[in-house]
């Protein structure tokens, strides 16, 4: 008999290392059960301070959106959405007062959104709204309803918001990076920052 290639048996002893570290990974995730499963997958797709989604859904179901609609040619629409003067807050009050504001602009998109659309805490002050089956004229109204909304809070704060519109071509990342400068400007605009 001809001994291995000491190459291919190189090869072979990293290939089965990787499927032993998968049944091991998987071993261990049974042993949780199904209600530890359950509760990792609730921690894998949603923030845990506002009960929203967070960015790594967003990636997911945003791609299958954009997916979607490059397939059926349907609107879509994004607004991305910055707190302004949280960090004022967090810094005199403390954190505990700026979660609360997190968290009440949460319940505001909730309430204010569509059950359809996709609302999403990115991190720190930054939302994203992923309006589906959502046009130009309908988004703005959405946007001055949701900063309407913001003024009439417990605790009143303004919002900036940037609006994006898909188009043929346009990725997630395109469509998030659109909606991200169009808030910068918005938060430029002197009269959102006295809100």
């Amino acid at each position: 008999m001809k001994p291995l290639n000491s190459s291919l048996t190189k090869k072979g002893d990293d290939e089965m290392k990787r499927i032993v570290q998968f049944f091991r990974a998987l071993m261990m995730i049974l042993r949780l059960g199904p209600d530890k499963i359950v509760e990792l997958q609730r921690q894998a797709l949603y923030d845990s301070l506002t009960k929203l989604y967070n960015r790594r859904y967003l990636e997911s179901i945003g791609s299958r959106e954009i997916t979607r609609v490059e397939r059926y040619q349907n609107p879509l629409s994004m607004i991305f959405i910055d707190v302004n003067g949280l960090k004022p807050i967090n810094d005199k009050e403390g954190h505990h007062e700026g979660d609360q504001v997190l968290k009440s602009v949460a319940c505001l998109l909730t309430r204010t959104c569509r059950a359809s659309d996709i609302v999403v805490r990115l991190g720190g002050d930054e939302f994203v709204v992923l309006a589906i089956e959502t046009g130009k004229k309908t988004i703005k109204s959405l946007v001055d309803r949701i900063k309407h909304g913001a003024q009439k809070l417990p605790r009143p704060i303004g919002l900036s918001c940037g609006i994006a519109i898909w188009r043929p071509g346009l990725s997630l990342e395109g469509l998030l990076k659109e909606a991200d400068t169009n808030m910068y400007r918005d938060k430029n605009d002197s009269s959102t920052r006295r809100r």
